[in-house]
């Protein structure tokens, strides 16, 4: 009788540790950031949008990023190109910084401002969703702030 009990205990155990898998595993700690990340962009309040294209770079030691940044948007903003200054990773979250620049046609280039970018990973670390201030530039809103979302491409 004690055996018969100990079975069905079994059973019903191994029956629930099955019930309770969803067949998908998630990263328990961040995966590389290195890589193309295309997505879009939100200038609030007066909704300026496009495209936003970061191609990133992780340290070895998994604790910063460098790269750029390519705005594209049928509209005058004020987020223009730039090359990551200091980015850091800090567990899912991401924090970029990055100097934006303009070249002149004849080659110079003057520094226009700055752009602060929180982002944190999802899906595996395919995906980068967050906020945006720019700083120095002349935008067309007094904020200079946004929303992005991008996936791994």
């Amino acid at each position: 009788m004690k055996r018969l009990i100990s079975l069905i205990t079994a059973l019903v155990l191994t029956s629930t540790l099955i019930g309770c898998s969803s067949g998908t595993t998630v990263s328990a700690i961040p995966v590389s950031l290195t890589g193309i990340f295309t997505g879009t962009f939100t200038n609030t309040p007066d909704t300026q949008s496009g495209t936003i294209t970061l191609n990133l770079a992780e340290s070895v030691d998994g604790t910063t990023v460098s790269g750029n940044i390519i705005f594209d948007s049928e509209k005058e903003n004020c987020l223009i190109n730039a090359v990551i200054s200091d980015g850091i990773i800090s567990g899912f979250s991401v924090t970029l910084n990055a100097d934006q620049s303009t070249t002149s046609r004849s080659g110079s280039t003057t520094t226009s401002g700055t752009i602060n970018i929180q982002l944190t990973q999802s899906n595996n670390g395919n995906n980068l969703d967050g906020t945006y201030v720019t700083s120095g530039q002349n935008c067309s809103n007094s904020t200079g702030s946004g929303t992005m979302s991008l996936s791994r491409v």
